[in-house]
């Protein structure tokens, strides 16, 4: 994978440069990223910060689901700070029984323009707001929120963008119900069903290559075996459910090709997919790493506005 994430280029500033690169490899930004890359696909949205753990840079993802923002510039995403919270259950020992139970607790941090606040965990209760009390309190004093908010697919007028399965969710409950019925049909009837045609009283039937059949003479025995002609029709028409969701999705596979293709036919059959990674190129590229990465150079260098040397970062190759 070391081929497959962009470089940053700062034009006429090769110290700079080297200074950023170097950044995001202590930082480790792109396997953060994948992760980021993979919440967003997922729910429309992806949010990735850093902090400094004893001087060392560290970026960080943050699950979208848990995260309420607070925006300074709705336009450009620009947080003015951040508030993650979620239950999630505790084993305590009840003081009456002794007994170990389970406890839902809350799990809350908020992040903002100058400080970034990890409480103490408090039980969920009766729904009432906890007492908060601060466990952990870093005031950083940056003059911005190091979290860069990130929508997906983009989506006018909303906070959160689109996931990459936006429009097929249906199509792929249709698929999972045809693979189900279908695999069960299969296993169901791989053991072939005896029919003994006959007036005679039967004794008991031993089946298998160790027992041989004895039926009255006139009587017939036979194995009857599933067709398999609804089980086909299944098959084809996940077959095309799979194909029709792809094509929504914007998905090619390689693989799909039944015939060899020229070039020209290869790239028509992945324009659709070339146009989506542009978009994303952009959502994470222009209006994910850049900002973020003007936002840590300037709490490096103790800038109160992320611009870098004045400017931005130019180029990503």
């Amino acid at each position: 994978s070391q081929k497959r994430h962009p470089r940053v280029a700062l034009a006429g500033d090769p110290i700079s440069e080297d200074f950023i690169n170097a950044l995001i490899e202590v930082g480790r930004l792109w396997p953060t990223m994948m992760q980021a890359r993979t919440f967003g696909g997922a729910t429309g949205t992806a949010i990735i910060g850093f902090q400094f753990i004893n001087g060392v840079l560290r970026f960080e993802v943050h699950d979208p689901r848990w995260v309420f923002p607070a925006f300074a510039d709705r336009s450009e995403f620009r947080l003015k700070g951040i508030e993650k919270r979620y239950q999630y259950p505790t084993e305590v020992r009840d003081p009456e029984t002794g007994n170990w139970v389970v406890v839902p607790m809350w799990y809350r941090r908020t992040i903002d323009e100058e400080q970034d606040v990890i409480y103490k965990p408090t039980p969920v209760g009766d729904g009432q707001e906890p007492a908060w009390q601060p466990q952990t309190a870093i005031r950083h004093g940056f003059g911005f929120c190091p979290v860069q908010w990130i929508q997906n697919l983009p989506v006018v007028g909303d906070i959160d963008g689109m996931p990459d399965c936006d429009g097929i969710y249906d199509t792929v409950e249709e698929i999972d119900l045809l693979g189900s019925v279908g695999d069960r049909a299969i296993v169901a009837n791989l053991d072939p069903t005896l029919v003994v045609s006959t007036d005679a009283p039967l004794e008991e039937i031993k089946k298998g290559p160790d027992n041989a059949l004895k039926v009255p003479v006139g009587s017939t025995a036979s194995y009857l075996e599933i067709s398999g002609a609804g089980i086909k029709i299944g098959q084809e028409r996940k077959a095309e459910l799979r194909k029709e969701a792809m094509e929504i999705a914007q998905v090619f596979l390689e693989g799909d090709a039944d015939v060899p293709q020229t070039a020209t036919e290869v790239e028509r059959r992945f324009s659709a997919m070339f146009g989506k990674a542009d978009v994303l190129r952009e959502q994470y590229g222009e209006r994910g790493v850049k900002p973020l990465l003007e936002m840590v150079v300037a709490a490096i260098k103790g800038f109160a506005t992320p611009r870098i040397d004045g400017g931005r970062v130019v180029k990503m190759s």
